[in-house]
C-alpha cells in the first residue's frame, strides 16, 4: 500500500529499512550512551524503544510496522538473554508489545492512505465558472439578484455537502418539489443527523404512518398509542419527550425509539407526530434535539399559514397574513436567530405622505411578485407593506429592497400615482419589538 510522495519527503531517508536501520540505530546508540545498564529503557513506562514501531507502521503500514517491531525485539531479547537473563521473565509483555504497536500503526496507516487519495482527486475536480452578471444595460436600475437555488434537487451523500438550512428550509415551499413531509425527513437527515423516523397521523388511540425516513424495523405503518410509551407521553404532554425523560419516568419502559414530536400547533392538539428511531450517535444530543424543533416549528407554521397538510404540494404565490400573525412570524424569527443562527431580515416599504388607498393597492400588486414562497407581507392602514424575509441576511433583503424602489417608481412615473420614499431595513428583534 502506497503513500502520498508528499508524506514520504517528510521526515525520512525514502526507503523503508532505511528508515528502520536509521531510528533504530539511533535509539541504540542512545541506549548506550544514556543508560547502558538499562538495555531496552525497560525501566521506562513506556519504553523509547516503541517509537521505531510506530513510526515505521504509520508511515509504511502493517507489514513494516509488525517487521521493524519484531527485529528490535528479537535484536534486545538475544542481547538481554546473553547479558541480563533475568530481566527477560519480569518483561516478557514488553518484546510483544513491540510487534503489536507495529500493526496498529499500520491500521493508522491504511486509514489515512485510503483518505488522503480521495482529498486529492475531488481538489483536482475543476470548480463550475461563476455566471456572468447581465448586461446592465438590459434592466437600467435594477440591481442583479443571484437565482434562488433549489436545495431538494441537490443529491446529499456521503461526498457531498448539505445545502444551508436557509436553503433547504425554502426550497421545501417550492412549487413541484413534492409532500412536504417526506422532503422534510429528508431535511432532517442532513441536518440533524436524523436516519431512521417516520410522520405519523394521531387518529385517537393509534397512530397511522404518513412518511418515512430508512427502515421501518420499529417505525410500522400502524402502531398502537398503547405500544409506544414515548409517544404516547408525547402525546400527553403536547411536547417533545425523549428516551431519557421515558426511562425517568417509568424506569422499566423499554423504548426501542430515541424522541417523539407532537406536530406543533398555534392552537389546540396536534395532528401528527414525529417519532425518532435512530439517530447519528454524534447527534443525539440537546442542541440537536432543539434545532428538530425549531425546524419543525417553521415547516408548521407555513403549513398552516398556506393550510397544508404535509402530504400535498406546495403552491405559489404571495402570503400575505394580518399585521398581528407578522409581528408573532417576526418574533419567532428573532429567536430562530438568537438561538441558531437562522438569519431573517424586515422590509419596511412606505408610501409618500398624500397617498391614496388606491396607490397602496398599486404598491401592493408590486411587491408581491417579488416575493418567494416562505416570505410574508402585512400591509397596515397608512399604507405601508411589512415583507419578512425569512431566512435572508441584510444583503439579500438590501437587494429586494432596491428591486422594489425601482419597480414602484417606474410605475409611478408610467401610471401618475405616488412615488414610495425608501424603504427601510430592519432585524426581526426591532421588527417584533
Amino acid at each position: 500500500m502506497s503513500v502520498p510522495e508528499s508524506s514520504l519527503s517528510r521526515f525520512s531517508l525514502g526507503r523503508p529499512w532505511q528508515d528502520v536501520v536509521a531510528i533504530g540505530g539511533g535509539l541504540a546508540l542512545l541506549n548506550l550512551l544514556t543508560v547502558p545498564s538499562d538495555l531496552g529503557w525497560l525501566s521506562l513506562n513506556p519504553s523509547p524503544w516503541i517509537v521505531l514501531p510506530l513510526l515505521t507502521g504509520a508511515r509504511y503500514g502493517f507489514r513494516w510496522g509488525f517487521l521493524s517491531g519484531a527485529v528490535a525485539s528479537l535484536l534486545l531479547l538475544v542481547t538481554l538473554l546473553l547479558t541480563q537473563r533475568d530481566m527477560v521473565a519480569a518483561h516478557s509483555l514488553f518484546f510483544l508489545a513491540l510487534p503489536a504497536l507495529g500493526l496498529l500503526a499500520g491500521e493508522a496507516h491504511s486509514l489515512f492512505a485510503v483518505q488522503v487519495p480521495e482529498r486529492e482527486t475531488n481538489a483536482q475536480v475543476p470548480a463550475a465558472p461563476a455566471p456572468h452578471p447581465a448586461d446592465p444595460s438590459a434592466a437600467p436600475k435594477v440591481p442583479e439578484v443571484p437565482p434562488v437555488q433549489q436545495p431538494l434537487e441537490r443529491p446529499v451523500g456521503p461526498e457531498t455537502e448539505p445545502a444551508p438550512l436557509e436553503l433547504q428550509l425554502r426550497g421545501l415551499f417550492e412549487p413541484g418539489t413534492g409532500p412536504v413531509f417526506p422532503n422534510l425527513l429528508q431535511l432532517l437527515q442532513s441536518n440533524a443527523g436524523v436516519t431512521d423516523a417516520a410522520l405519523y397521523l394521531i387518529e385517537g388511540s393509534s397512530l397511522s404512518r404518513t412518511a418515512l425516513l430508512g427502515t421501518d424495523e420499529a417505525l410500522p405503518e400502524n402502531l398502537p398509542l398503547s405500544d409506544a410509551g414515548i409517544a404516547h407521553l408525547a402525546v400527553t404532554r403536547q411536547s417533545l419527550v425523549t428516551c431519557r425523560q421515558v426511562w425517568s419516568t417509568v424506569p422499566a419502559q423499554h423504548s426501542p425509539w430515541l424522541a417523539a414530536l407532537p406536530w406543533p400547533v398555534a392552537s389546540g392538539a396536534a395532528r401528527y407526530l414525529l417519532l425518532i428511531h435512530r439517530m447519528d450517535f454524534n447527534a443525539v444530543n440537546w442542541r440537536t434535539f432543539s434545532r428538530i424543533q425549531m425546524i419543525c416549528r417553521w415547516v408548521a407554521q407555513f403549513m398552516e399559514l398556506r393550510q397544508l397538510d404535509g402530504l400535498s404540494e406546495p403552491t405559489a404565490g404571495p402570503l400575505v397574513v394580518t399585521p398581528e400573525i407578522f409581528r408573532r412570524t417576526a418574533a419567532d424569527a428573532a429567536a430562530a436567530h438568537r438561538e441558531h443562527g437562522l438569519p431573517s431580515t424586515v422590509v419596511a416599504v412606505h408610501l409618500a405622505s398624500g397617498s391614496t388607498p388606491e396607490h397602496a393597492a398599486r404598491l401592493g400588486t408590486l411587491v408581491a411578485p417579488q416575493m418567494r414562497t416562505t416570505d410574508i407581507a402585512t400591509q397596515h392602514p397608512d399604507g405601508t407593506i411589512e415583507v419578512l424575509l425569512t431566512f435572508d441576511g441584510p444583503h439579500e433583503a438590501e437587494h429586494f429592497n432596491q428591486r422594489v424602489l425601482s419597480l414602484a417608481s417606474r410605475d409611478a412615473l408610467l401610471h401618475g400615482w405616488m412615488a414610495t420614499d425608501p424603504t427601510g431595513l430592519a432585524m426581526p428583534e426591532r421588527a417584533a419589538a
